[in-house]
């Protein structure tokens, strides 16, 4: 989580803290995020809208996603609205978590929901397999700043 301060009129100070933000994500995404540019690991959360456990998940892969903000791109996918990438990725049930860390030679896969601190694990393994560049801030990827 990052905090932003502003000083208003100089007269308050206000802080604002700003949540890194899990990407809906499509084919086309993955695919950038995952090709020949490839230099971050990236979390894919596949769900549905429909789904009880997607529910419940989603919140803990969102504070995930603030802890690793500045190393991991995560996204999410609708497997309503992609029935291709759930066909490529090979998703039989939701949520389904694939860590892709090596382009997409490499990679995780976690069906059903995780606990915080075992996200946090999985993100940690892949992490430390992965074979590229980690220490360049990941902002650039989506024009974050």
């Amino acid at each position: 989580m990052k905090k932003v301060f502003l000083l208003i009129f100089g007269l308050v100070s206000l802080t604002i803290t700003t949540q890194a933000e899990v990407y809906e994500a499509d084919a086309s995404t993955i695919e950038s995020v995952t090709g020949s540019n490839y230099r971050y690991p990236v979390v894919i959360d596949f769900y549905a809208t429909w789904c009880g456990p997607c529910q419940y998940y989603s919140p803990i892969v969102e504070e995930t996603a603030d802890k690793y903000s500045e190393k991991v791109i995560f996204l999410k996918v609708d497997i309503d609205n992609n029935p291709s990438l759930c066909d490529q990725f090979n998703i039989q049930c939701v949520p389904t978590t694939i860590i892709i860390y090596n382009k997409r030679n490499k990679h995780l896969r976690y069906e059903g929901t995780m606990e915080a601190s075992e996200l946090s694990d999985a993100i940690n393994e892949a992490l430390n397999k992965q074979s590229g560049n980690q220490n360049n801030p990941i902002n650039s990827v989506f024009n974050r700043r």
